[in-house]
């Protein structure tokens, strides 16, 4: 298990991941002259703009108390 960082979003691999769906979907589009990927791929990156608001980033951005030298 990997140890989170502070002030890192504990959601950026679910967003990552959704980002590589839409990249294959819209990919898979435009090789295969579809239009429904391409539908696809824009809703599941709509979906991760959601997350974006929806979910909270989680930690702070500055150092804490213990991290000082």
């Amino acid at each position: 298990m990997r140890r989170r960082q502070p002030g890192l979003d504990p959601h950026l691999d679910l967003k990552i991941g959704l980002f590589f769906v839409a990249a294959v979907l819209g990919l898979a589009g435009i090789f295969l002259g579809r239009t429904w990927p391409i539908f696809a791929a824009m809703v599941v990156i709509g979906a991760g703009l959601l997350l974006r608001l929806v979910l909270p980033r989680g930690g702070g951005d500055g150092p804490r108390e213990d991290d000082r030298a």
